[in-house]
């Protein structure tokens, strides 16, 4: 009769099944971060539309303004 690892010793057993539940819960934590990563990464916050209008000032050749004739300082990541 051909004897299996799992059949030889009952320790196989419980190192697959500690090992699963490792891997498991591994891909559960890529998966979350994966989530929160594409939740937040592709989406800019206010303050980068913020820049994205002085830069936008700024290259058209009307200084580095958010409203045009207003010549305040109103950027706050510089």
């Amino acid at each position: 009769m051909i004897k299996f690892p799992s059949m030889i010793d009952g320790k196989t057993n419980i190192i697959r099944a500690k090992g699963g539940f490792a891997r498991a819960i591994l891909i559960l934590s890529l998966v979350l971060v994966i989530f929160y990563l594409y939740g937040t990464w592709f989406y800019p916050t206010d303050d980068a539309y913020i820049s994205y209008r002085y830069a936008q000032n700024l290259a058209e050749g009307n200084g580095l303004v958010y409203n045009l004739g207003e010549r305040v300082e109103g950027y706050s990541n510089f």
